[in-house]
């Protein structure tokens, strides 16, 4: 499916059902088909994600995805807003960025740690992460949680 095939089935979902989305979560925008199969596979991506940003304006609808950081992450506790998958053209089409963090300690105790690193209508602090306690093996992505600040290149340390 691409952008066309997705605003489509929209439109048919709300002349036939009368359903209209507050939300529409789409698993990993960048695996999507191409609307024009000319451009480079960065320039795809790029109009991609302009696609989904006009989707998500012309609807009224919060548009949620899912993306991965590079390399360069994997070093550290947190990722970075610098530290996009393929093309940093991506952060041009979005208004809010949150990563999911993990060490490999805190991976062995089911810890994840969620943080804003990037927003275009609010103050936000990377530094300010929420630290959720999970268990997915019986179903619980949300057991407890708390505000946790973290030094990019640090442990992490309780509030």
């Amino acid at each position: 499916a691409n952008s066309s095939d997705i605003r489509q089935e929209l439109e048919d979902l709300e002349f036939m059902e009368e359903f209209i989305p507050d939300v529409i979560i789409i698993d990993y925008i960048d695996i999507l088909a191409p609307e024009d199969g000319n451009l480079s596979e960065r320039g795809q991506i790029d109009n991609v994600w302009k696609q989904f940003k006009n989707i998500a304006a012309t609807r009224h609808c919060l548009l949620i995805t899912a993306d991965q950081s590079n390399k360069a992450s994997g070093d550290r506790n947190t990722i970075k807003a610098t530290e996009v998958s393929e093309d940093k053209r991506q952060k041009a089409h979005v208004d809010m960025v949150v990563a999911i963090n993990q060490t490999p300690d805190e991976k062995a105790q089911d810890v994840r740690r969620l943080g804003v690193i990037l927003h275009r209508h609010a103050k936000f602090d990377v530094r300010r992460q929420v630290m959720c306690l999970q268990n997915l093996e019986i179903a619980q992505p949300l057991l407890d949680s708390e505000i946790v600040y973290v030094d990019q290149e640090q442990e992490v340390e309780g509030d």
